[in-house]
């Protein structure tokens, strides 16, 4: 290094050690993004793909809505770019989300119980494909809180659902206002949410017969009880001293005397049903431009002739539900403050609902509504029943378990040929490898809606979806047929030595363990020829 062409010398072989080292960097980089990319445009292409097929019956005689807003999660466990002598051993998860829409069935009307037409969120996990719903059909019988069905059960902050025989029954608490005290032995304020019970819900006029010396009695009043459901009316007018562009019966209320049309506004804005008004202190113009507010909707049935004399004592501001226009079929009926849709109903003579129809957004395999207030209410009903509470998020989990299997011990394999081959050619040398790679991802769904693991005895392993669809599903759903069921194994996915390698639920704790084998035999041959050098 005493001479000025040795420093040169060695100026050099660092810059060259430097650029190589750059220009991998980028060419790692390159193919990382267009990996990347490659996954974003196949997921776009197969949610639009999707979308199409579903709407044309291509899987099943039935041409379906299931995937009108057709989405996709797409994961990949890619090799990532290596410059190394034996190649790359790392893989990167590429994952992709795509949407698509074909439009030609967007009004289409669904019935109840039609289960080829649930929203599907499709996740496809190297090659793995899990249709999962998004909503289930539901049918709930509504009574008092104080009916026998009921007695001897805390409702308190926790499911009021009560299945008796297979039949589901919505327990309703008594209405009252948010300074009554709690009905029972806890001391504590409470006011009930989503759904309850009205005795003067309704009042019916009727006229007794005349005596046969006497004046005709006046009307006299009957009083019926009928379930109460909130909704959220959404505030599309500002609230400019009326109410939005529905008219008068659906007045946007902030303060005042507004409250003899509907509800007062502390209990509007109580948006968790907490008993507060959650923008207590709040300007008014907050109020006037906050997004939506809760309403009271009387749980009677319209298309009644008999009910149109009847007056509600709730309020003018307070309508029964109108299958026929659609009006007052978006509420809360389940009381977990998320609105259902009423499909249909069943009635009593004074036009009281008795049974509802719904599609619930909360009932299909994954739910991803859940928030805080979900994960509280679940929290206490743990604490009632004595059982220990896990917060746990749906879909994905960050946790992921890689392990490597290689024949004979034997990763790579290399060998360095002779100089000359009999046919003249120069071997440099030879690299094999003969790996397995097992990637293990969990994934958490909200509902075991039996669709991956009850056959049709009721036995719990995976349900053959091309001949033994799930309840309800008919062949030609649109749902799974045509498709194999991803689920390998059922409960014991860790203890059980054969269901070690295989995607396996774990149905108590809802927990989906996804078990990708990727076989990695790749080779590499190193020649020349003599007259190339």
């Amino acid at each position: 290094m005493n001479t000025k062409k040795g420093q040169s010398s060695a100026e050099l072989a660092i810059f060259g050690v430097v650029l190589i080292f750059v220009i991998g960097l980028i060419l790692r980089s390159g193919l990382t993004a267009s990996q990347q990319m490659d996954v974003r445009l196949r997921a776009m292409r197969i949610a639009l793909m999707e979308s199409y097929k579903t709407s044309q019956a291509a899987y099943g005689e039935t041409a379906a809505m299931s995937r009108n807003n057709a989405m996709v999660m797409l994961v990949e466990d890619r090799l990532s770019a290596d410059a190394s002598r034996t190649g790359t051993r790392d893989r990167i998860p590429n994952i992709a989300f795509g949407k698509g829409s074909l439009t030609n069935r967007f009004y289409e009307k669904s019935d109840f119980d039609e289960k080829g037409n649930l929203p599907i969120f499709d996740v496809i996990i190297n090659g793995q494909r899990f249709p999962f719903t998004q909503a289930g059909y539901k049918s709930y019988q509504l009574v008092n809180e104080r009916d026998g069905i009921c007695q001897g059960i805390t409702f308190r902050h926790t499911n009021r659902r009560v299945k008796r025989n297979d039949e589901e029954y919505i327990c309703l608490p008594d209405c009252q206002d948010a300074d009554a005290p709690l009905l029972g032995n806890d001391d504590r304020q409470w006011y009930p949410g989503g759904t309850c019970w009205s005795e003067t819900c309704s009042i019916r006029w009727i006229q007794d017969p005349t005596p046969p010396n006497g004046q005709p009695p006046p009307p006299r009043p009957v009083r019926s009880g009928c379930p109460v459901f909130y909704r959220r009316l959404v505030n599309s007018s500002v609230a400019e001293e009326g109410g939005d562009a529905v008219g008068q019966k659906n007045k946007w209320c902030t303060g005042g005397d507004c409250n003899r049309d509907n509800l007062p506004a502390d209990q509007r804005f109580d948006l968790d049903f907490d008993g507060e008004n959650d923008l207590s202190g709040m300007p008014i113009e907050v109020k006037n431009n906050f997004a939506w507010q809760w309403v009271r909707v009387a749980g009677m049935a319209k298309r009644i002739s008999a009910l149109e004399d009847t007056a509600n004592e709730l309020g003018q501001g307070v309508y029964p539900v109108d299958l026929d226009t659609g009006e007052n079929t978006v509420v809360d009926v389940d009381g977990d403050s998320k609105e259902e849709v009423i499909l249909d109903y069943a009635f009593d003579g004074n036009g009281v609902l008795t049974t509802v129809y719904v599609i619930d957004r909360q009932e299909g395999d994954v739910d991803f509504t859940k928030d805080d207030a979900d994960h509280q209410r679940e929290q206490q009903k743990a604490e009632i029943e004595g059982k220990r509470y896990y917060k746990i998020e749906v879909g994905v989990q960050d946790a992921v378990n890689m392990y490597s299997l290689t024949k004979q011990g034997t990763y790579f394999q290399v060998q360095e040929g002779k100089l000359f081959n009999d046919d003249g050619q120069f071997v440099r040398n030879t690299t094999r490898q003969d790996q397995l790679d097992l990637i293990e991802r969990f994934f958490h769904i909200s509902n075991d809606t039996d669709r991956f693991c009850k056959d049709s005895r009721g036995a719990s392993r995976p349900r053959d979806w091309l001949r033994d669809p799930p309840p309800g599903v008919a062949s030609s759903s649109g749902i799974v047929s045509s498709l194999v069921n991803p689920v390998q194994a059922c409960n014991d996915c860790t203890r059980s030595a054969a269901k070690r390698d295989v995607t396996c639920l774990e149905e108590e704790g809802k927990v989906l363990m996804i078990r990708s084998k990727i076989k990695d035999t790749r080779g590499r041959r190193w020649l020349t020829r003599p007259d190339a050098l």
